[in-house]
């Protein structure tokens, strides 16, 4: 299995093989998206997507990155506004469907397969790069995700360029300041989309030339940290002028304080993570965030500025501060319940199979108290033996794929110690490293967080599962020296 050439290109006969691969798995996806809709708007609606639909509105209907229609031109801090500009422009060439966020889902998600192939080859030959193409088009979890509107496909699907330009910038090329340029913008815009790579992109300016001795070049260097200034502190900058909050987004404070902070709290209590997270102000985050349309959806009936005196008439990003501060306080106060947390959080994001959300967003299994209060807990065992009694055939199947996911995982962590040995293959390894350390958290017993990763689990473990030939050792060897 020997890494291709720095600029090499995959034969008519393999280029055709890529194509049909590609074909059948779009012409599956839009398939299954034809025969599911309107029966079933889960196969394309998230619980979140709303919240990216709504400023996308705004946007078409004021002109203005607004949390909807109504509350123009108050600005949308919550979400970046990546996705809802997509979703906006969508709808403005295709009109107001769910089915059109549902087939530009299947073609990123497709399209990212052939860019998962691009990049195995570059690093492991054309063996690995099939072995991780097919591995990624019939992984469930990521194939189902690939018809739904949220962040997670078009992020994954520009991380991924991304990674190619900078490495394609690293290899003897006379255009590599534009592609370090290119390379900058699909990154940062990978990061409004999704702020994953927030913290990861400057970190970028000082591993690269680590890497790739020809980043070492300031003009490269400037050439990609041009379009993250521009793009995401252009981002800061308008939160700061127009709401005093420098933050990318206010939804690192949700995070922090109600999802991570509310979990800590409930093990260090005593009671299940749902509770704690009503206690902490979950009502509250879900109407002053956007994630409900009204004060009745939220409050069932109530009124907001009774329930929450103190809070109501505070600005949201000092609701937000106070989030933020809120969760630093719980998290350090509990530094064993936090690394519990921390070790649970990874267990979910590596092992948690895809088919129980799957069933519950496609309106095939309604959920009972006992259900909820298990999965919310949350307790993984009695979720299972929920479904033991209730849904056999999940049960079996996640039985089934539990170990399977397991399997993959050490596979991929066998694939990345190999990796380690050669010089650009390190800059994949700490993407990959930096996005399963912010994902891991409660939120991962949702498989939708493996979906960003879950390119780089299918190279690795495509990579950990076969013996590196000599050859492609001494070839790596040559190329680093070469470089």
């Amino acid at each position: 299995m020997r890494p291709a050439h720095p600029g090499a290109t995959p034969d008519r006969h393999g280029r055709t093989r890529l194509l049909v691969l590609l074909g059948v798995t779009l012409a599956a996806k839009l398939l299954l998206l034809a025969w599911a809709l309107p029966a079933r708007p889960g196969v394309v609606e998230n619980p979140d997507t709303p919240t990216y639909v709504r400023p996308a509105l705004a946007l078409l209907a004021t002109g203005s990155f607004s949390p909807d229609v109504a509350r123009a031109p108050e600005p949308e801090l919550n979400r970046t506004p990546g996705y809802p500009a997509l979703v906006a422009g969508l709808y403005a060439l295709f009109g107001e469907r769910l089915a059109v966020l549902g087939v530009a889902s299947a073609l990123l998600s497709t399209a990212t397969i052939g860019l998962l192939f691009l990049l195995a080859r570059k690093l492991g030959g054309e063996r690995a790069a099939w072995g991780a193409a097919l591995l990624l088009a019939l992984e469930p979890g990521s194939f189902r995700y690939g018809l739904v509107a949220l962040t997670e496909v078009p992020f994954t699907f520009l991380l991924l360029v991304g990674t190619l330009l900078l490495l394609r910038a690293g290899e003897p090329t006379r255009r590599g300041v534009l592609l370090a340029l290119a390379g900058g913008i699909a990154l940062a815009c990978a990061t409004l989309v999704r702020p994953l790579l927030y913290y990861f992109l400057p970190a970028l300016v000082l591993l690269l030339p680590v890497v790739m001795p020809r980043w070492r070049s300031g003009r490269m260097l400037a050439a990609f940290l041009a379009p993250v200034l521009l793009l995401v502190g252009g981002w800061q900058l308008r939160n700061q002028l127009r709401a005093g909050t420098s933050s990318l987004t206010l939804n690192q404070s949700i995070e922090l304080y109600l999802i991570r902070g509310g979990y800590v709290l409930s093990r260090a209590e005593g009671g299940s993570a749902q509770e704690a997270r009503e206690r902490l102000g979950w009502a509250e985050h879900l109407y002053r965030f956007g994630y409900v349309p009204d004060e009745a959806a939220a409050f069932g009936g109530r009124r907001y500025a009774e329930l929450y005196p103190e809070t109501s008439r505070l600005p949201l990003s000092e609701l937000a501060r106070r989030y933020d501060r809120r969760g630093r306080e719980i998290l350090l106060g509990h530094p064993k319940e936090t690394l519990r947390m921390s070790f649970h959080g990874a267990l979910y994001l590596f092992l948690t199979p895809p088919f129980l959300i799957w069933q519950f967003h496609w309106g095939e299994l309604v959920p009972d108290e006992e259900l909820l209060r298990e999965y919310f807990y949350p307790k993984p065992l009695g979720v299972l033996s929920w479904l033991r009694r209730h849904e056999p055939v999940t049960f079996a199947l996640t039985l089934l794929w539990v170990p399977l996911l397991a399997l993959l995982a050490l596979l991929a962590a066998r694939g990345v110690f190999r990796a380690l040995r050669w010089g650009p293959e390190l800059l994949v390894v700490a993407t990959f490293a930096y996005l399963v350390a912010v994902t891991t958290g409660p939120s991962c017993m949702d498989d939708r967080y493996r979906v960003p990763i879950m390119p780089f689990l299918a190279l690795y473990a495509i990579r950990g599962a076969a013996a590196p030939a000599r050859e492609e050792v001494a070839e790596r060897v040559v190329c680093s020296a070469g470089e």
